[in-house]
């Protein structure tokens, strides 16, 4: 439940509506999407196609999703964000040093 796979961040910057298992790491993250996130339950799988029905019969809110996904991806989840970089650069330098 902590960690996050890098293709949850691809999914991000590629724009796509979001369906998501609440897990602790997804939630956190994707708190910022505000409401735009279909969470499923994952003892529930009957619950998708209804979510993307849903999605198919309100374009407005299915284009919302995926706008809601792609300025997440360009305001703060991308490698290029200083938050992360910076990270990355600490890390490695931590490693050379060692």
């Amino acid at each position: 439940g902590l960690a996050l796979s890098n293709k949850l961040f691809m999914y991000l910057t590629t724009g796509l509506a979001l369906l998501a298992t609440p897990t602790p790491a997804q939630r956190s993250l994707l708190a910022e999407l505000q409401g735009h996130v279909a969470w499923l339950d994952p003892e529930a799988p009957g619950q998708v196609g209804p979510l993307l029905r849903r999605w198919d019969a309100d374009r407005p809110r299915l284009d919302a999703a995926r706008r809601a996904s792609w300025e997440a991806a360009v305001r703060r989840w991308h490698w290029e964000h200083a938050h992360e970089s910076g990270r990355f650069l600490a890390a490695f330098a931590r490693l050379t040093r060692d």
